[in-house]
């Protein structure tokens, strides 16, 4: 007798197929021209041709989103300043990733190519980027904010698939008194020579003491962590302090990293934003050590996540490093946020 078999599935897991059993000849499937996802959000809508998804509308328009592909040229109102155009979206990388670069967009050479080196340091297998968000280059000496620079330097690093760190540093005008309008500009107040702080070097910007207007500082990073928090999860707000050319207000810990650490979280918990405060970015380790000690006496978290910088002999920079987490840093991570290795010397 004639008895029932397994039942045959004709579904070929094929978006632009349609299929059908037929009883007589088995399966059966013919094209169509359903919507589908090629998983490129950079060639627009997709739609079946043929059995493949091979049909892209292309990005539209005028969406004030400054999407990837698009550039000022082609969609001014979307990417008012990016000229240099991207090569698609990667796949995000694990933040459990060990290796990245720091971005000093700020001073960087003219005519770089910040997409094309975020994709580049992603092919090469980096996760990480640190971003030094400019802030006297993005706000003005009245308070207005025009974020389109950081825009397209973040968003290329996300379309990169690279994780971001965002430091936000060199104060604007707007936040410092009015007589040193230039105060905290990058490297004014460096001996080019020495690569030490200079105070007459720029007078009277790079004297020692200049007000910083606290409330102003942490209205910018309240909006910030808004306009980025959603994918920028790691934020600070200081490079070796204890260097003049860096800092020159008085006590960093009162003015700068508990205001900055509190507007943040609390910008962050309003919108719903899950995020990290990383410092004190140190590169010397009796001031590393002076930090953890401050954090101590205060009696409250500065930074989520601890970090250093280190370009001298390894051994010798993080042994007392080690003394000083484990005197003082708690159960935290611990990042290297700068640094590099001798050369040019001998073996020894």
């Amino acid at each position: 007798s004639c008895v029932g078999g397994a039942v045959v599935s004709c579904d070929d897991g094929n978006p632009c197929t349609d299929d059908a059993c037929d009883p007589a000849g088995g399966c059966a499937r013919t094209h169509n021209a359903a919507l589908c996802d090629d998983s490129d959000p950079c060639n627009g809508a997709d739609s079946c041709d043929s059995g493949t998804c091979s049909i892209h509308i292309g990005n539209a328009c005028g969406n004030s989103v400054c999407d990837c592909g698009e550039l000022s040229a082609t969609c001014a109102s979307d990417c008012p300043s990016r000229t240099l155009g991207c090569l698609g979206r990667l796949t995000p990388a694990p933040e459990s990733g060990r290796f990245g670069f720091n971005d000093d967009w700020g001073i960087a050479a003219p005519g770089f190519n910040e997409c094309r080196g975020y994709m580049l340091a992603r092919e090469a297998g980096m996760s990480w980027v640190r971003y030094s968000l400019y802030w006297y280059n993005l706000q003005d000496a009245t308070g207005a904010i025009n974020w389109a620079a950081a825009d397209e330097a973040i968003n290329g690093a996300v379309e990169a698939g690279l994780n971001v760190f965002a430091t936000i540093g060199w104060p604007s005008a707007y936040a410092v008194q009015p007589d040193r309008p230039r105060a905290y500009g990058p490297f004014n107040c460096m001996d080019p020579a020495t690569l030490m702080y200079d105070p007459g070097r720029d007078f009277p910007n790079c004297q020692p003491g200049t007000i910083f207007y606290v409330d102003r500082f942490q209205a910018f990073v309240r909006a910030a962590v808004a306009r980025y928090g959603s994918t920028v999860r790691y934020w600070g707000f200081a490079n070796e302090w204890h260097n003049p050319v860096f800092w020159r207000s008085g006590d960093v810990h009162t003015n700068l990293f508990v205001p900055g650490y509190d507007a943040a979280h609390a910008e962050a918990a309003a919108r719903g934003y899950v995020i990290q405060v990383v410092g004190p970015g140190e590169d010397v380790p009796r001031y590393f050590e002076e930090n953890l000690v401050a954090e101590r006496a205060h009696g409250r978290r500065m930074w989520d996540v601890l970090d250093f910088h280190s370009y001298a002999d390894p051994i010798s920079a993080f042994v007392p490093l080690y003394t000083a987490f484990r005197d003082f840093g708690g159960p935290r991570e611990v990042w290297m946020t700068e640094g590099g290795v001798p050369s040019g010397t001998d073996a020894a």
